[in-house]
């Protein structure tokens, strides 16, 4: 079984703090946990590095006497933000956790979440506005998946005029397809220079033979 030999004793999973290792079961290994309402658990060890267990039960119990909402879309959109950050054996691990990213300590706690975020916009997903930052409120924000996709962290940005936004907003605010800019970047064009020159004047800049020219607005 993969993880089988790892400790977990001290290790803490939501309100879970890992005891010590108890014997195996059907070839899984078990370990025996406090939770912080004061009841003891044994528990899987996928079940605790992989998120599914993270109380006795009490804390199921607590989310659906408060709101009900465990089996909603943005409760397990609040679980899958836990484990990208959290679980060293989960996919998505090396992009988020892997990174140094991180969820507060307030976000831990569903309710806390959602009384930050609210409830979530139709269309829209949890988004990090400095994607190097961590999962917090001064970061996050609900976007479009188009406001995401120009918000990955592998975009160009470009600053011209004093902003700075990636090579799709650019195209969206200039007489410029995005495809074009992407070509004279290629080129070697300074950022400058490909995002000042209008489509219909490309041939004559270069008959002109003044790429490398002070470029007027």
């Amino acid at each position: 079984m993969k993880g089988q030999f790892r400790n977990l004793a001290g290790k803490r999973y939501g309100r879970l703090l890992v005891v010590k290792r108890v014997e195996n079961r059907n070839k899984h290994v078990y370990w025996l946990c406090r939770c912080d309402c004061g009841n003891e658990v044994e528990v899987r060890c996928d079940a605790l590095t992989r998120g599914p267990t993270v109380s006795c039960g009490c804390y199921q119990r607590d989310v659906v006497t408060t709101h009900g909402m465990w089996q909603t879309s943005i409760y397990r959109l609040w679980r899958s933000m836990l484990g990208r950050c959290e679980n060293p054996n989960g996919h998505a691990y090396k992009l988020y956790g892997g990174r140094g990213i991180k969820v507060c300590e307030r976000w831990h706690d569903f309710l806390s979440f959602l009384a930050d975020m609210g409830e979530r916009p139709r269309g829209c997903t949890l988004d990090r506005i400095d994607n190097d930052g961590n999962y917090e409120l001064s970061n996050c924000r609900w976007a479009t998946p188009k406001q995401q996709g120009r918000n990955r962290a592998n975009n160009r940005m470009l600053t011209f005029r004093g902003e700075t936004r990636c090579i799709a907003e650019w195209a969206d605010m200039l007489p410029l397809k995005d495809s074009a800019i992407r070509g004279r970047l290629k080129k070697g064009w300074t950022p400058e220079q490909a995002l000042s020159i209008a489509s219909g004047k490309v041939n004559q800049w270069n008959r002109a033979k003044i790429l490398g020219a002070s470029l007027a607005s």
